[in-house]
């Protein structure tokens, strides 16, 4: 059995929160501790009962407003787990998800292991859920060692958007393998709300700091 710290960031958007934590407790054969990151939220966040009495849970306050990639960084400077995970607030994991990554890993020896996303929620005007399935190339669909983290090191801290992104570039330049499981093992949910870190910010900053990403990774790979 391995154990395996999750993080969970959050700032202000806490409606699917409890749902988020007890996806990551359910999970079979492995142990998971989660830290729930209030990432300077304007009224600060509580747990239910069970979760703030849960010795596998803890909750860590930041007085200021953080950004996605400082609220993960936070959560990793507080725990010392041998694996690492993340998950937003909204989203959830089948009960099998981190087993299948954590066999994965074994097998394969490699640095990272990566399932697929599917995505779902509610049907509104005009929001579109893809109901395609992908490679879930976004924090909540991986399972590392801690050592590969700190191989890569943490996230840029000072991007809105695509913070997963610009670190996994790192990631590959730094040679490091990454094996592909083709299970789903991040359900996505699609809503008009965002419950990350970055949940106040405009979409248009959160565009440019997506191509700033781009840009840095076409230089360094040109």
């Amino acid at each position: 059995m391995i154990d395996i710290d999750v993080i969970i960031p959050v700032r202000d958007v806490d409606d699917f929160l409890d749902e988020a934590i007890d996806s990551c407790l359910n999970q079979t054969v492995v142990s998971t501790w989660v830290t729930v990151v209030d990432a300077g939220s304007t009224t600060p966040i509580t747990l239910l009962s069970k979760h703030e009495q849960s010795s596998r849970v803890q909750l860590l306050r930041s007085s200021e407003p953080l950004l996605v990639g400082a609220a993960r960084n936070l959560g990793i400077a507080n725990t010392s787990r041998a694996f690492v995970s993340f998950l937003d607030a909204d989203d959830v994991w089948p009960v099998e998800r981190s087993a299948d990554l954590a066999v994965a890993l074994s097998h394969s020896k490699a640095d990272l292991a990566v399932g697929q996303v599917l995505n779902f929620g509610q049907a509104e005007s005009g929001l579109v859920i893809p109901d395609e399935i992908k490679t879930a190339f976004l924090a909540g669909g991986v399972l590392m060692p801690r050592n590969t983290f700190t191989k890569v090191g943490p996230f840029d801290e000072t991007l809105r958007a695509g913070e997963y992104i610009e670190w996994h570039n790192r990631f590959t330049r730094a040679g490091l393998v990454t094996c592909t499981l083709p299970k789903v093992v991040l359900h996505r949910r699609v809503h008009r709300k965002s419950s990350t870190a970055t949940a106040a910010i405009e979409k248009l900053d959160s565009r440019d700091d997506y191509l700033r990403v781009v840009r840095q990774w076409m230089n360094k790979n040109g």
